[in-house]
């Protein structure tokens, strides 16, 4: 059964239920998928998910309740990340995790050099230049695999236009080693740069590690 989600609606059937969902994601592309359960005879309930997604290195989406019944939504997007400019608050000085490792399209991070990785900052942050104006549809980050998992977490990600920062989303967690974290933007989230943030605690100085970063617009 779904825990995180951002919408609910009950019908008197199974289609009632879906009904309701469905309207609700034709508006709302944060939306990746649908949960209808029975909960009685009479009473159906539909869940939209996610503003955020969390998947292992090997997961998917699954449901194996006979009472509930999970639609996952296809996506037709592309990744713009790749080789884009990055810059970090700043870098790690021992081993050379430098800011480009974000955006070089590799995905298995077996070791330290390979992460970008920055060095302990009040609020570290990441910014990646798309080089043109872009209506975001998610970011996903693939975070580090190798140690210190949980040490993403409380991450804001913005889209950036003009010298404007837009919320694209918020993810609380702590992660945990190699997990790939899904951010959806609401509509209209239009910029040139995304920036992704720790919101550190006053007082707080903390590293950001991350695998790699993907950028998705729709095709």
């Amino acid at each position: 059964m779904l825990t995180t989600f951002f919408f609910s609606g009950d019908g008197g059937s199974f289609h009632a239920a879906l009904r309701e969902c469905t309207e609700f994601c034709w508006g709302d592309r944060r939306c990746i998928g649908m949960e209808v359960c029975r909960i009685r005879e009479d009473l159906y309930r539909c869940r939209a998910c996610c503003e955020w997604m969390k998947l292992g290195e090997e997961a998917e989406l699954t449901n194996n309740m006979a009472a509930c019944k999970y639609y996952e939504l296809k996506e037709e997007t592309v990744n713009i990340a790749i080789s884009k400019p990055v810059t970090m608050s700043s870098k790690y000085p021992y081993i050379n995790q430098t800011a480009s490792n974000a955006v070089d399209n590799v995905l298995k991070c077996i070791s330290a050099p390979y992460n970008a990785h920055t060095s302990l900052d009040f609020q570290p942050w990441i910014k990646i230049d798309l080089q043109a104006i872009y209506d975001v549809n998610k970011i996903t980050i693939y975070n580090r695999q190798d140690c210190c998992g949980d040490r993403l977490h409380d991450v804001q990600v913005n889209i950036i236009n003009n010298g404007t920062e837009a919320s694209c989303g918020f993810y609380k967690g702590p992660a945990d080693i190699g997990d790939q974290i899904s951010v959806y933007c609401v509509s209209s989230a239009a910029g040139r740069y995304v920036l992704m943030k720790i919101l550190s605690q006053p007082g707080i100085v903390e590293y950001l590690t991350v695998c790699e970063v993907q950028i998705f617009v729709d095709v």
